[in-house]
């Protein structure tokens, strides 16, 4: 773990964090049928009660609220009870890291109010934001487009696939060692973060234990051709994980 408390942040952070993060929150969403984050991770791993669930969510959990924990610690905002609404007040940040979960059986993004679809969560962000948005849900470059239409001078980082928490963990605490270390650019210092685990991917797997994704593939609504995503002055970067392709673009 890097020594993530001795710096502050340059930049204006905030984090948006609509996962579960403890036993209680776990055992709610599940058994009250409210999380289709935790009915996707129990489908996947055949567990059908809470305790077990959480047994295999917890180290996970537990890492993702460290994460949140140095970030804060470094003077970033961090929302953990994270909602629609919330996105309205983003024009003051520099970057905003969004950590949520795409609905597998709809184009919607679960947030702590429930399931918003993408479209409503585009039209909350601000029209005029210009800084970086930075979107962790699986497939979020399915509405990457809508996005950048809707704030045109907004920089947007997406990824096309599904996209393993474990690993999202892995890139945020390096980007936070690098900024307050080094400083830099939020999009720059996160390309550069990527560019580099997709060396060392090249090399050694990268490992996770457990393997939780955020999101099921679905067909989004929104049509974002790959040509027009890709931008000619951000070009995408690609990390792999295991067998999978991880990519994420930047508009």
């Amino acid at each position: 773990m890097f020594s993530l408390f001795s710096r502050k942040l340059h930049n204006r952070i905030l984090v948006l964090c609509a996962l579960p993060l403890d036993i209680k929150n776990v055992f709610s969403l599940f058994n009250g049928g409210n999380s289709d984050f935790l009915k996707s991770m129990a489908d996947g791993q055949s567990i059908d009660d809470a305790g077990h669930l959480w047994k295999f969510y917890r180290p996970v959990a537990m890492r993702l609220s460290g994460l949140l924990s140095s970030y804060k610690s470094a003077g970033a905002t961090v929302m953990t009870n994270f909602r629609c609404d919330d996105l309205s007040r983003i024009d003051r940040y520099d970057a905003v890291i969004l950590i949520a979960h795409h609905m597998s059986d709809r184009d919607a993004i679960e947030l702590c109010d429930g399931p918003v679809d993408t479209s409503e969560i585009v039209r909350a962000i601000p029209s005029e934001y210009s800084g970086v948005l930075d979107m962790s849900s699986c497939h979020s470059s399915s509405f990457q487009l809508e996005i950048k239409m809707h704030a045109p001078s907004s920089h947007i980082i997406a990824t096309k696939s599904e996209t393993s928490l474990g690993v999202r963990i892995a890139i945020y605490e390096q980007v936070l060692h690098r900024l307050k270390n080094e400083g830099g650019e939020y999009s720059s210092v996160f390309s550069n973060v990527v560019s580099d685990l997709f060396e060392q991917s090249s090399k050694k797997s990268v490992q996770e234990t457990p393997s939780i994704s955020l999101g099921g593939q679905h067909r989004s609504t929104i049509f974002a051709p790959s040509s027009v995503m890709k931008g000619e002055n951000n070009p995408a970067s690609t990390l792999t994980q295991e067998t999978a392709d991880k990519v994420i673009e930047q508009m």
